[in-house]
């Protein structure tokens, strides 16, 4: 056995305890591999700082397969050899409820040591929070849906096969996602595109299969209650947003045309702007700024009103009696990918004339 053959390389009585161990360095996710080597073995290691492929040869940790009980591929981590203890550290936190595996090689001999990451207490099931647009009238051309989980979701191309679109007799319409994950970076919000190519008028997948949404028809946007959290539990509860279509959206977000009502100088009262048709929710909060007299950004809260037709925005300190001015990025969308400066599905470069730089400035009032 290797303790035996540790032991005599050391000169030393039989040791207790494994030449290979696992030890915790935080939580129960964050752990190092710590190997005890033979001193022949440590003369050929370098000091310090080793790379991965040296430290591999020697000490490997790996996620074990629960069926077949064999360990996978090593994981990647930093390796540091300071007298004689070769010791591993993984890149990344571990995952709850699996089991991983130490292995010490030296020759034919090895030695190995387990660590099962405690399970995480779950408690409840996910579930969709929020889908975005909130309107029931969408343009025919529609291009994104954002969809809100109450917690991280389990990142999986297969998710596009468990969010379909139905049609007003319950019929699935074919294909309709680009299927490219954009999730938030907290896991919580999945953006869900509808294929371009279903959208842009003479391209070839709109001409052989048709577009996804036609005019003056009802459909349905169905989660499926299959759909799995980051801890593998599903959502079970199947989500349903009925909408119905109106005529394709293809004409420029123009600023002149919303409504802008200032707030009273003094006080912490809210800007407010409307818009003769919905924006893009994400877009709206981040592309859409206020300025003051000397360009310099304005804290505030932004918030959106029925339909995303509307924002509000509310300073942290109380308005002054001077000009102050509406950023809006030309990157701004409405619910069909059209910006103040292009139009998403036309072909730009044919239009004769485009919008002129808008501005929106404004004076609290007494």
């Amino acid at each position: 056995m290797l303790t035996l053959f540790l032991a005599a390389a050391l000169g030393a009585a039989p040791p207790v305890s494994s030449p290979v161990t696992v030890e915790r360095t935080g939580g129960p996710l964050q752990v190092r591999a710590v190997a005890v080597l033979p001193p022949d073995v440590a003369k050929k290691l370098p000091v310090g700082e080793l790379k991965q492929d040296e430290g591999e040869r020697v000490l490997t940790f790996a996620l074990v397969d629960a069926d077949s009980g064999k360990a996978g591929d090593a994981m990647f981590g930093r390796y540091e050899h300071d007298n004689g203890r070769l010791v591993f550290t993984p890149r990344h936190s571990l995952r709850a409820g699996e089991r991983y595996r130490a292995t010490l090689t030296l020759g034919k001999r090895t030695a190995t040591a387990d660590y099962v990451a405690p399970a995480k207490k779950i408690v409840g099931t996910p579930a969709v929070e929020k889908v975005y647009p909130t309107a029931d009238v969408l343009p025919a051309n529609q291009l994104k849906f954002y969809v809100y989980f109450s917690r991280p979701m389990r990142e999986t191309s297969t998710i596009f096969d468990h969010i379909r679109i139905l049609d007003n007799k319950g019929k699935e319409v074919e294909d309709p996602w680009r299927r490219a994950e954009l999730w938030s970076q907290d896991g919580k919000r999945l953006t869900l595109w509808i294929h371009p190519g279903r959208i842009k008028k003479g391209v070839n997948l709109n001409e052989e299969i048709g577009p996804v949404l036609e005019p003056d028809r009802s459909y349905t946007l169905e989660i499926d209650g299959k759909i799995q959290d980051a801890d593998g539990v599903p959502l079970g509860k199947t989500y349903r947003k009925k909408f119905s279509t109106k005529k394709a959206e293809r004409s420029f977000v123009l600023v002149d045309d919303w409504t802008l009502t200032p707030p009273k100088a003094g006080t912490r009262g809210p800007l407010t702007l409307a818009f003769p048709r919905p924006l893009d929710h994400a877009l709206l909060k981040r592309l859409v700024t206020v300025v003051d007299r000397n360009n310099k950004p304005v804290a505030g809260r932004v918030e959106l009103g029925k339909g995303e037709k509307s924002m509000t925005f509310v300073p942290e300190a109380p308005w002054r009696a001077e000009d102050y001015r509406v950023v809006v990025d030309p990157e701004l969308e409405d619910l069909a990918g059209n910006t103040p400066e292009k139009l998403f599905d036309v072909d730009n470069e044919a239009l004769e004339s485009k919008p002129k730089p808008q501005k929106l400035r404004f004076r609290p009032g007494k």
